[in-house]
């Protein structure tokens, strides 16, 4: 209750921000300055997991996607085969993720994500 406080500003403790019900229209998720929600219904009801928002929050889905592919141990190669794309386009998304995360390495990647 007190990361949703902060994020929106509320001191309501009954009921979820107007904001966050907007924003999950359909996504289920919710990235704001401070923290990061994933939601999921089941049975009528909504369960909400939150954490403070890391930096790697800042990738795209496809960056995101390729550097859990990374970090897993695939390297160019696979990774331009198994997304159906070229080999330096994957090359280009690790350099727009580096700077994104401010690191130089893959090693520095997997403890990024480890977070996530």
């Amino acid at each position: 209750m007190g990361l949703l406080r902060e994020e929106f500003r509320s001191s309501a403790t009954d009921r979820l921000p107007t904001g966050l019900i907007a924003s999950l229209d359909g996504s289920g998720r919710y990235a704001g300055r401070t923290l990061v929600i994933q939601c999921n219904q089941s049975a009528g009801l909504l369960f909400l997991k939150a954490r403070t928002r890391l930096p790697v929050d800042a990738l795209s889905k496809r960056e995101t996607d390729i550097a859990h592919l990374m970090a897993q141990g695939f390297d160019y190669r696979q990774i331009s085969q198994g997304l159906n794309i070229a080999p330096e386009t994957v090359r280009s998304h690790f350099k727009n993720i580096y700077k994104k995360l401010h690191i130089s390495n893959k090693a520095q990647l997997i403890v990024m994500l480890g977070g996530v």
